[in-house]
């Protein structure tokens, strides 16, 4: 279409190039020579690697076929002889999802319509993406409250306080089993964003008490984080409805 860039598209642009960034580094890829181009024309990135061409283009193919953005990247590998190499499999419409290249080469869908699904494509990504960021981050706060040393009377890293049912290790397991919870909770407030917060609450109260449950089942019984779940599950509904 005629709008080859927005701050919406360099958002999106972003995750993909740290996902791909974050990939190459972790075969141990250095990016030689980036050329970073952000235009009215769009959002690009060239660099050269020391390589294999065909893995390079796995990695690719990774991000463009498992990432909730990866549809809309379109992330080509050339080899030495400046050969392009083609996918494995190809990819259907951005509209419809047929595969090839039939509805392009016909015009079967306008630009609006074109538009329209980048887009709800774009939208549902970065949802997906934050969420994902929110688990994350919510996670981390956990890990680091029960690491903060000393806390007297608490579990902290030098001893197991007053209590005499739980260690670091069991607010370990209690974090990683509350992880996807906290992403649910974001997403829970974007999708009920247009109605009145009492029905985002709602829903929260239903999550909240299967996550106390969760909870439970991964401590043996302990309550590691009863309150956390209401309280943060809480904020991030809130940051879900606020989101943009």
């Amino acid at each position: 279409g005629p709008v080859k860039n927005s701050p919406l598209i360099g958002r999106a642009f972003q995750v993909g190039l740290e996902r791909l960034q974050r990939l190459l580094a972790r075969e141990g890829v250095t990016p030689l020579n980036p050329l970073l181009t952000n235009a009215d024309t769009g959002c690009e990135y060239l660099c050269a690697v020391r390589g294999e061409a065909s893995r390079l283009k796995a990695i690719c193919e990774s991000i463009e076929d498992t990432e909730p953005l990866g549809r809309l990247f379109d992330m080509d590998v050339l080899d030495r002889y400046g050969e392009k190499l083609s996918r494995r499999e190809p990819r259907g419409c951005l509209v419809c999802g047929a595969v090839g290249k039939g509805c392009a080469s016909r015009r079967l869908h306008s630009v609006a319509e074109l538009q329209q699904s980048v887009k709800q494509r774009l939208e549902a990504g970065l949802l997906a993406v934050d969420g994902e960021r929110i688990g994350t981050m919510v996670t981390e706060a956990l890990l680091d409250e029960v690491n903060t040393t000393p806390k007297p009377g608490l579990v902290d890293r030098n001893n197991n306080g007053a209590h005499r049912d739980m260690n670091r290790q069991t607010f370990y397991n209690s974090a990683r089993a509350l992880r996807e919870y906290w992403s649910a909770c974001f997403r829970a407030g974007a999708e009920t964003a247009r109605e009145a917060p009492e029905e985002t609450f709602a829903r929260l109260r239903e999550m909240g008490l299967a996550a106390e449950r969760k909870m439970l089942i991964a401590t043996d019984g302990v309550n590691t984080h009863k309150g956390a779940i209401f309280l943060l599950g809480t904020v991030c509904g809130a940051i879900g409805r606020l989101w943009s």
